[in-house]
Formats: C-alpha cells, sequence, structure tokens
C-alpha cells in the first residue's frame, strides 16, 4: 500500500489505507465518494486524523457538522475511532 490517505477496500487497493487519517474536508468528500461506490456504509477518520472528540466550541463543532453533512448527502455515516 502507499501512504496516501484514505481507507482499505477490501485490503486490495493501492491508493487507500487502512484508517481515514486527515480531517481535510476535501479529503473526507473523496472518501466518502469511493466509500459509497464500495457499498461500504461508514467512514471512520481514526487517530492521526486530528479530530478531537472532546472539544464542543462552535466552531469544531460547525467543521464536524460539515463531515456528517457529507456524509448524510450520499447516504453515508461517518464516525470516529479514537484511543482515548
Amino acid at each position: 500500500m502507499t501512504s496516501q490517505q484514505g481507507f482499505v477496500v477490501g485490503g486490495h487497493s493501492e491508493t487507500f489505507k487502512n484508517h481515514l487519517t486527515t480531517s481535510d474536508l476535501k479529503a473526507i468528500k473523496e472518501a466518502i465518494d469511493k466509500a459509497t461506490n464500495c457499498d461500504f456504509e461508514i467512514v471512520n477518520l481514526s487517530f492521526g486524523s486530528s479530530l478531537n472528540m472532546k472539544n464542543y466550541t462552535p466552531d469544531y463543532l460547525e467543521k464536524c457538522k460539515k463531515f456528517y453533512l457529507c456524509a448524510k448527502k450520499k447516504g453515508m455515516e461517518i464516525g470516529d475511532y479514537s484511543l482515548i
């Protein structure tokens, strides 16, 4: 596998890795599109994505809402994987 950010699709793709490790909206939209095309139901942001599940500030929640709305628009769920 390459060092590009993304997720595994059946373990066969060279353009994905195990977890989505970015919180860049453009990259998240791309991951959601790719997951949708593979009939996945959820995209998980992993540690390394800089997503902070303990940050409840209005600006940060608005950023996270954008992730949610992108996923919802495609019929997907979006979540976070953390070791907290």
